[in-house]
């Protein structure tokens, strides 16, 4: 091979020609990433556009909900006051709970409750108890006690249910106008 350059002259020469390569690789880079840019930059303006929107309609829903579903809740919830308020003077009943308290109370501890059922009538209510005595004098004395509760009117008790002497199944029926 012929070289027709001095020593110092290549160096030149080959410095040259790594500089103008180090340019040329550096423009190609930055325009690569320039079309980077450019290609997501739709992308980047349309989820920003989203957001905004997603925003303003969450923005627009709370202001919905604190402003008008307050006040409606608020005048739903003074309806149904006023509603069982009325409920509460008219029927001047004893709620469910009270009458199964009543009843429960009046057990004593030999009498075992196994199903307690409340049923409407025209002229009350019905309510049947079934369970299991120990003794027949146990359920006689809870049959007595429910008797004296003012709540009932009418405390019914089957002859069969004393015809054995321990572990009495039993079915009382009362008779309430609560």
């Amino acid at each position: 091979m012929f070289t027709f350059l001095k020593g110092e002259y290549r160096k030149k020469i080959a410095g040259e020609y790594h500089r103008r390569l180090s340019v040329f690789g550096l423009f190609f880079v930055l325009f690569f990433v320039l079309i980077l840019i450019g290609l997501s930059l739709p992308t980047f303006i349309n989820l920003r556009v989203e957001k905004n929107a997603i925003l303003s309609s969450r923005e627009a829903v709370s202001k919905k909900i604190t402003d008008n579903g307050l006040a409606e809740i608020e005048t739903r919830v003074k309806k149904l006051n006023k509603l069982t308020a009325i409920v509460e003077q008219k029927s001047g009943e004893q709620p469910t709970i009270s009458v199964i308290e009543k009843i429960v109370s009046e057990r004593g501890s030999g009498i075992s409750i196994s199903s307690l059922s409340m049923e409407r009538k025209n002229d009350g209510w019905t309510v049947i108890i079934s369970g299991k005595a120990v003794s027949r004098e146990m359920l006689v004395d809870f049959s007595k006690k429910l008797a004296i509760v003012s709540s009932f009117s009418a405390v019914d008790l089957p002859v069969s249910s004393l015809a054995k002497s321990q572990d009495i199944p039993f079915t009382i029926s009362l008779h309430s106008k609560f």
